[in-house]
């Protein structure tokens, strides 16, 4: 994820900027509450740890 990502995907800054840190880091999963569950954003597959399983 990268600026243009955050912009394409509609995320606020903060959120971009942790999915950006998630994909440099190679994680394929991010665990939060703001982002929709199950979505992938680039290759990182965005998951609520509080959400339905």
């Amino acid at each position: 994820m990268d600026a243009a990502s955050g912009e394409r995907y509609q995320l606020r800054y903060w959120d971009a900027a942790i999915g950006a840190g998630a994909l440099r880091l190679g994680a394929p999963l991010l665990y939060s509450v703001d982002l929709n569950d199950g979505q992938t954003y680039d290759c990182v597959k965005a998951v609520n740890p509080f959400g339905k399983n």
